[in-house]
């Protein structure tokens, strides 16, 4: 059944690569931080989670991003799918509303709040079902 409501969301190279840097910036912030104070437990619970996440965009970042040209037509750009299983989703909604996402580089701040957007619109209905 979980399976079931894992979900897919269509990033851009750019809000992918966003959205990794602010991942992995979370991670080393969480890591500096555990050295000078114990980690809470919903901190500690979220670092599996966000490291798949992290995996699965450096995948992404191997691949192709642009359709090849056909008919004497320039690459088109393309949206790639991340597949987020629920307790990704969820973490990675949660880590958004708490303001734990922080771009990396100035130009990346639109990236990546359109990509968390995006996240946010397909954890909105997950919400409901996990609410405590």
């Amino acid at each position: 059944m979980m399976r079931s409501l894992d979900q897919r969301v269509d990033l851009y190279e750019l809000e992918a690569f966003a959205l990794q840097c602010a991942l992995q910036r979370y991670l080393h912030d969480l890591m500096a931080r555990s050295t000078m104070r114990p980690v809470p437990l919903a901190e500690a619970m979220s670092i599996k989670p966000v490291s798949r996440i992290v995996q699965r965009l450096q995948k992404m970042a191997n691949g192709g991003w642009t359709r090849p040209a056909r008919g004497g037509r320039r690459p088109v750009a393309r949206a790639r799918p991340l597949r987020l299983e629920v307790d990704e989703l969820l973490q990675l909604n949660a880590l958004h509303k708490a303001g734990e996402l922080s771009a990396l580089l100035p130009g990346h701040r639109d990236p990546l709040q359109v990509g968390l957007g995006k996240v946010h619109q397909r954890a909105q209905n997950l919400s409901e079902l996990f609410a405590v």
